[in-house]
């Protein structure tokens, strides 16, 4: 199975926490004082925290901010989505730990994260999987603006980490129609997971559905069901 790499989106894939992680987001924004009513995220044309932030605080203020300025917005994101985690946990989507633990390695497979969150809240939100090497197989976007970019920089994390030129079959699994769109401009394979009614229509037109979790899911279901593009 070595020439398949799995990415894994993180929130509404792995773990429950779009809501509060969407929150940290918007208290963040007040913190900074570029608040708007405006709070549709995935409306944008880039789901990710540093594209969102950047073309929120363009909006207000008229120019873009520094990286002084986006720097200091993650430090609030992080710093919120810490205070949060101690009163409320983040859950797993149901069996998402067990497919990775139990079906994805005991098979040898692959696969990394590729995330539109920052850094450190996306690894707050991994820490109750116990997975080793974690950072080396994580691509967030403090720094990069697009998911295309964003699951790029992960299969090359995936290169480097696997010691492996390349991969014939790279599967994407998200919640998102971004997730979904990404796949297909990088000629991806995908898979839905969740109810999101975009996404699950979509899908539908092609004949494929989604996974609503991942309990009682085998490896051999994912390679059956993702879309092949």
């Amino acid at each position: 199975m070595k020439n398949y790499l799995i990415i894994f989106d993180i929130d509404g894939t792995l773990t429950n926490s779009v809501q509060i992680h969407q929150q940290c987001y918007q208290e963040a924004l007040e913190a900074m004082d570029v608040a708007q009513a405006r709070n549709n995220f995935s409306d944008y044309l880039h789901h990710t925290d540093r594209y969102i932030f950047r073309e929120i605080y363009h909006a207000r203020i008229g120019q873009y901010p520094s990286q002084e300025h986006i720097a200091e917005f993650y430090t609030h994101i992080s710093s919120k989505f810490n205070h949060s985690v101690i009163d409320q946990q983040v859950e797993e989507i149901e069996g998402a730990r067990s497919f990775i633990s139990h079906v994805l390695n005991p098979a040898g497979v692959p696969y990394v994260f590729a995330t539109g969150s920052i850094l450190e809240p996306a690894l707050q939100k991994l820490a109750g999987f116990e997975i080793d090497d974690v950072t080396d197989r994580l691509a967030a976007s403090d720094d990069i603006d697009s998911r295309e970019d964003i699951v790029t920089q992960a299969v090359k994390k995936a290169q480097q980490y696997y010691n492996q030129q390349d991969f014939e079959h790279k599967i994407i699994l998200g919640d998102g129609i971004w997730d979904y769109l990404t796949a297909q401009k990088l000629s991806m394979s995908f898979l839905g997971i969740g109810n999101n009614p975009r996404l699950k229509t979509t899908l539908h037109q092609q004949g494929k559905d989604t996974w609503n979790n991942f309990s009682n899911r085998t490896l051999e279901q994912l390679l059956q069901d993702a879309c092949r593009y």
